[in-house]
């Protein structure tokens, strides 16, 4: 029996985020197109059942890194700006968050791979000043961040 058919009364949002620890396997193990598949499956799972921001996001940010990884930079792109404009409309009265600087981290990867260094150098600075302040400079994603700018020089 395979793990999606292993409970058919789970709710949807739990199988996505099965999904989404599945695509972060799949990204460790370089497998770019396995990420891409599974992360879109989650995410239309969420979407077919309107589920809230806070677990729209770290489906959407998923996505993003594995649409990049896999060179699909249009798709990178337009993914990241959707978790971008979430995490912005949840920022309230805070200055910065984890969710932004993932989102913009992930702008700024596609933003280059699309060939616009500039934004994509701006994107990922403002990653790191989210990162910095929300996690610190020794969290995963803050390093992520740090080495896709390091990667495009200034």
């Amino acid at each position: 029996m395979s793990w999606s058919k292993a409970d058919a009364t789970s709710p949807p949002h739990l199988y996505a985020a099965l999904e989404r620890y599945l695509t972060r396997m799949a990204l460790a193990r370089g497998d770019a197109s396995e990420a891409v598949a599974l992360a879109r499956r989650g995410l239309a799972r969420l979407d077919a059942s309107s589920r809230p921001a806070n677990e729209m996001m770290p489906a959407l940010i998923v996505l993003a890194e594995a649409q990049n990884s896999h060179g699909e930079f249009v798709a990178a792109r337009a993914t990241a700006q959707r978790a971008l404009k979430m995490a912005t409309e949840r920022l309230g009265e805070l200055e910065h968050s984890y969710n932004a600087g993932q989102a913009h981290g992930e702008l700024g990867v596609a933003l280059a791979g699309l060939g616009d260094l500039q934004s994509g150098r701006s994107e990922l600075e403002q990653a790191l000043t989210h990162l910095r302040s929300s996690v610190g400079p020794d969290a995963p994603y803050t390093r992520r961040a740090l080495a896709q700018l390091q990667r495009l020089g200034s």
